[in-house]
């Protein structure tokens, strides 16, 4: 279809998520809030890179049942640019007028015939700042559609930093093309233990009001750079470990035994330990070092164990 027809499919698991968009609007939405900017000029910056690429200018079209993303031409791109590459004339004054703004916003569907995002350009917002809202629907998660939109709208970018941009020998693709089908077995089978999931949108009301998580803006990131350094771990890497364990802690707390069956948390045990290296030399590992793989796993679960959790997650 794609030589042919210059189509693309959907990935399946997506296409559910088309197919039953009135009962679950899937769109992800966020904000980015910066300086006052001039909204045409970003937004012919961001027409410039969105131009050259195939997802960014792709609509969904159904062929016998079957979603596809297909290329614009030049002339109707630029007809629908304003659709999806819009500036919103209202002013919001605070948090809590854009938390409700962005609720709104992501129950509304946009129609088939457009790329399946959007920019929303609110120039002014509280004290001399403006926002941009990315807001697509969740079929340009598929190949990392999203990452790639987003990069590609960069002037510099790196390959390196995706998943697919990694290079693997003979020897890893022979043992991950053995290993795939055992763990969609497995992946089948733990979603068929499962109960389907009930959506929260879809109660006739929009969802208002800020998102309240564990962590308090008042954190400073030096405490996680002081214990990350400490550990010989990457900052992200620990970041990651802390919001795992705070996440399971959180289901316990919530008795959620449904997604706490998914055990998450051992997700940052599996991490590979990666040697380290001086000049160019491979360098031998110490004792202290032998561990490094479950260091950030147990860093994580001490300084999770001490965040005082309270019921403010809606």
């Amino acid at each position: 279809m794609k030589w042919l027809f210059g189509l693309e499919a959907v990935a399946p698991v997506d296409t559910l998520m088309v197919h039953d968009d009135d009962k679950n609007i899937a769109n992800i939405i966020c904000a980015i809030t910066m300086e006052r900017y001039n909204p045409e000029q970003m937004r012919q910056h961001l027409y410039g890179k969105a131009e050259k690429l195939f997802r960014a200018k792709a609509k969904l079209v159904k062929i016998f049942g079957k979603y596809y993303y297909k290329s614009m031409e030049e002339a109707e791109f630029k007809q629908k640019f304003n659709r999806f590459f819009h500036i919103e004339g209202q002013s919001l004054q605070n948090e809590q007028e854009l938390a409700d703004y962005l609720a709104k916003e992501q129950c509304i569907r946009d129609p088939y015939d457009q790329v399946q995002y959007k920019f929303i350009f609110i120039q002014n917002y509280m004290n001399n700042e403006s926002v941009i809202v990315l807001k697509c629907h969740q079929c340009m998660a598929d190949a990392l559609g999203i990452i790639n939109i987003l990069m590609n709208l960069q002037d510099k970018q790196s390959e390196g930093q995706l998943a697919l941009g990694k290079s693997w020998s003979i020897i890893q693709r022979l043992i991950i093309a053995a290993i795939k089908p055992y763990e969609a077995i497995v992946v089948a089978c733990k979603l068929a233990k499962m109960e389907k999931q009930k959506n929260a949108i879809h109660q006739g009301k929009f969802p208002q009001g800020i998102k309240h998580a564990a962590f308090s803006k008042s954190y400073s990131i030096n405490e996680f750079e002081r214990i990350a350094c400490g550990k010989s771990i990457n900052l992200n890497q620990f970041v990651t470990d802390v919001l795992t364990q705070t996440l399971r802690q959180y289901m316990e707390l919530k008795n959620d035994k449904k997604t706490k069956s998914i055990r998450i948390a051992q997700q940052c045990i599996i991490r590979p330990l990666q040697r380290i290296r001086f000049f160019g030399s491979s360098s031998r590992i110490s004792n202290n070092q032998r561990g490094l793989r479950h260091a950030p796993f147990k860093q994580a679960i001490r300084f999770a164990a001490s965040i005082t959790f309270q019921n403010n997650f809606t």
